[in-house]
């Protein structure tokens, strides 16, 4: 459905001129045609009443199984993930951030994503197999449709490649996702170092880990030329880092930081087995913090779903990684609270996201096309095997009553029902 109203919703969107107001929306031919108190028009209509509407959400970091673990998540599951969750767009990285260093493999992703009913934007591999030894086709998957270059979270390229791989970033016009840990230097570590850790026995990560390292990467490699994107920072002193650098220069936090702490991880749950590990109360709530002031750029749903073959293990041998695209609305929410949530979940979800993926924002703006996301407040629900749309379940709300829920998306002008 393409020509529609939606009634009684209010906009929580800065940039608008209608933010926290009750208005309707009237959308014909997929674009934003009237924003109005009210509308007369003869069109269908759906009654928003209490609902928070929002620029489409977008998403800048999500992976996908597919091609080789469909088990983990294919093209249709991750999809159908998104738009559960409230997204617009979404960019995401392919069989685990390892399967795309060619344009072929770029094109092949477009062949099957150009059937879904969202747009995903594709990250494609720095290096060759993502292994980090052989620059992959930077320009010709650039040209191929990558929107932007990404080996994961085991990528870990040599620091003569980096330098080649800073050297060419100046000529591409997309953004290049960095990690910047050696894994080697942290042997046996899984979460983070502190009291929790201590007393579960484990070795941990030293949340200076992060900061140091980034201090290292940045002071080691030029990042003043091209778009450089740091995805995981999950400390108060690595989001102090990224501020400073320069326009080019932008930086994500995931939802899990912001959303848990160390302390989750009391009960061995390996669904909170993340990377980066959940941090200390006190940082999680440094983070807060700088959310509620406007102070991160984007929250992005570091979307990982493993299958249960490789998740539900003894915590020491699970793998990495949560499932969220469904429920980072409703984890976000949990963790600011109401008047943050629509003072901020704009930029948060939506705009910041447009500004590291180098788009067109969403604008909730009359003319233009409809990408719009509607979240409900005050709706309660369960995520569980009937309204889970991944192919795994391995998220940290698993079974579990959640408070908030997008309820509409209208994507490319198309009204769909949540």
């Amino acid at each position: 459905m393409k020509n529609f109203i939606i009634k009684n919703g209010i906009i929580c969107d800065p940039k608008s001129t209608f933010h926290k107001q009750e208005v309707s929306i009237a959308v014909k031919a997929g674009k934003i045609f009237k924003i109005a108190k009210k509308i007369t028009e003869d069109l269908p209509s759906i009654d928003a009443k209490g609902a928070w509407i929002f620029p489409g959400w977008i998403d800048t970091l999500s992976y996908c199984g597919a091609p080789g673990y469909e088990q983990d998540e294919d093209y249709n599951s991750l999809a159908n993930s998104a738009i559960a969750g409230g997204y617009t767009k979404i960019a995401t990285a392919f069989a685990n951030a390892k399967s795309t260093y060619t344009a072929a493999q770029v094109q092949a992703h477009l062949n099957e994503i150009e059937k879904l009913p969202i747009p995903i934007l594709i990250l494609a591999n720095c290096t060759k197999k993502g292994e980090g030894n052989e620059l992959a086709e930077l320009y010709d998957m650039e040209n191929a449709g990558a929107a932007g270059f990404f080996d994961g979270i085991n990528g870990e390229q040599k620091s003569a490649l980096q330098t080649i791989l800073f050297q060419y970033a100046h000529q591409i016009n997309v953004p290049i996702y960095h990690w910047p840990w050696k894994w080697n230097n942290y042997p046996g570590a899984m979460v983070n170092q502190g009291v929790v850790a201590t007393s579960l026995g484990l070795k941990g990560f030293h949340e200076k880990s992060e900061s140091n390292e980034l201090n290292q990467y940045i002071l080691e490699f030029d990042i003043t030329q091209g778009k450089h994107h740091f995805p995981y920072i999950s400390t108060e002193e690595a989001l102090k880092i990224v501020q400073k650098l320069n326009s080019n220069c932008t930086f994500s936090v995931p939802i899990h930081a912001l959303a848990y702490s160390d302390e989750k991880l009391v009960d061995f749950d390996e669904n909170f087995k993340v990377i980066p590990p959940l941090r200390s109360k006190q940082q999680q709530n440094s983070l807060l913090k700088s959310a509620a002031k406007g102070l991160i750029l984007n929250v992005c749903s570091n979307h990982l779903p493993v299958d249960v073959e490789l998740k539900q293990r003894e915590f020491a041998y699970a793998n990495y990684g949560a499932a969220s695209l469904q429920t980072v609305g409703s984890e976000l929410l949990a963790a600011i609270g109401a008047d943050a949530f629509q003072a901020n979940a704009a930029q948060l979800l939506s705009h910041g996201a447009a500004q590291v993926l180098g788009i067109a924002p969403n604008l909730i703006k009359e003319g233009n096309i409809a990408n719009i996301t509607l979240f409900d407040s005050n709706s309660s629900w369960v995520l569980d095997s009937i309204s889970n749309k991944s192919a795994s379940k391995n998220y940290p709300l698993w079974n579990q009553e959640i408070k908030g829920k997008p309820v509409f998306s209208i994507i490319n002008g198309q009204l769909t029902q949540l």
